[in-house]
């Protein structure tokens, strides 16, 4: 039997929490999963919100991968307001990290799809700040 903690200790942090996050998503029933294959899928245009929203309302393990990013995504807007850069990057790391979990259980997102959505309010948030100073 492998050490899961041993060989996760000897990776970078965005890694080990990557791989956190990926066995707590490969747990999920298969609806569940086909449910956020679906989401992942639609993640070139905004409907991918729109069923995330709408699985999240049914579906309890949906609804708890919707919290976590809507807490990453406030948590980052907070941080940004009070220009703690490093938390912010943290934050930014955990949300890539997700997002290679879900590719890595339900498979890439169609070309050209990136993770735009969730770095729209930072991006937003960055120009409001060089507005700002300016």
């Amino acid at each position: 039997m492998i050490n899961k903690s041993k060989d996760l200790g000897s990776q970078p942090e965005s890694r080990r929490v990557e791989a956190s996050l990926f066995i707590w998503l490969s747990a999920f029933p298969g609806a569940s999963i086909e449910k956020l294959r679906r989401i992942n899928q639609a993640s070139t245009t905004s409907r991918h919100i729109i069923l995330a929203i709408t699985y999240g309302l049914t579906d309890r393990h949906l609804a708890s991968v919707n919290k976590l990013i809507i807490g990453l995504m406030v948590a980052r807007h907070k941080a940004c307001r009070v220009h703690d850069q490093r938390l912010e990057e943290r934050i930014e790391a955990n949300l890539k990290a997700l997002h290679r979990a879900i590719n890595a259980l339900v498979g890439p997102p169609p070309q050209g799809a990136g993770e735009a959505a969730c770095r729209s309010v930072a991006g937003r948030s960055r120009l409001d700040r060089q507005q700002q100073s300016a």
